[in-house]
């Protein structure tokens, strides 16, 4: 009934996309998004498309999350994302915490009122969090998270207007295969993108109130469940 009352283009796209592996693939990046957004992450986009309220929501998000309100602020902003990011600012602060020998800290000490006497103790945490990303993963220790604000950009683009199908498709090819390349699997991915999300927020994992642990508790759920997560990392992008 959906489909024969509002048999739009977007619409008829996005039944063209359902169950495709590489749109999938595309979306699971985008799963820890849609599902503190209540967005379906099966769908291109997270919703069938002519939705006014949701179209109304996703536009106001790209000029808050993005400083987008047409097409061309848009690409300039999802290219600045997936070539800078948050991991511009982020990397160049972990080179200065090792040039200044906090690397060499154990959680422990990191979190003594001693050590950082002018930060609370879940600032101390964050610290130890970021620093120990860093170690993990170096340079791309945020990629995943700035890769799916990336892919989500991109649908946000098709879903409000501002992108074509055919041109939020090759955006999201373009990233994604940017992030297949730099990690082999989804938990080093999730743990990227909860890096960049508590990086950027600065909340504190262990107030169950934050959207930090929302997201934690979100991301360890698609982990459990049959979903996007249970994806082949590896499948051709073409």
């Amino acid at each position: 009934m959906l489909f024969s009352l509002r048999n739009t283009p977007q619409i008829r796209a996005q039944r063209e996309l359902l169950e495709r592996p590489d749109i999938l693939w595309y979306n699971a990046v985008c799963a820890p998004i849609f599902a503190a957004e209540n967005k379906d992450w099966k769908i291109f986009g997270g919703y069938w498309a002519g939705k006014k309220e949701r179209i109304q929501a996703d536009y106001q998000l790209l000029q808050t999350e993005y400083s987008a309100v047409n097409s061309g602020e848009l690409l300039d902003k999802l290219h600045e994302i997936v070539q800078t990011g948050e991991r511009f600012h982020y990397n160049h602060l972990m080179n200065e915490y090792r040039n200044r020998g906090f690397f060499d800290l154990s959680r422990e000490q990191i979190c003594m009122d001693a050590a950082f006497p002018h930060l609370s103790l879940y600032q101390r945490r964050w610290l130890y969090d970021m620093i120990a990303g860093y170690k993990t993963y170096e340079e791309k220790a945020l990629l995943g998270y700035d890769i799916s604000r990336a892919i989500y950009g991109a649908q946000l683009g098709f879903t409000a207007g501002h992108l074509e199908t055919k041109e939020a498709l090759g955006l999201c090819k373009e990233f994604a295969k940017t992030l297949q390349a730099a990690f082999s699997n989804w938990e080093d991915f999730t743990n990227s993108y909860l890096l960049g999300y508590e990086y950027h927020t600065q909340q504190d994992k262990q107030d169950l109130s934050s959207g930090l642990a929302q997201r934690i508790y979100l991301i360890e759920q698609l982990h459990k469940e049959k979903g996007p997560f249970d994806l082949d990392w590896n499948i051709a992008l073409e």
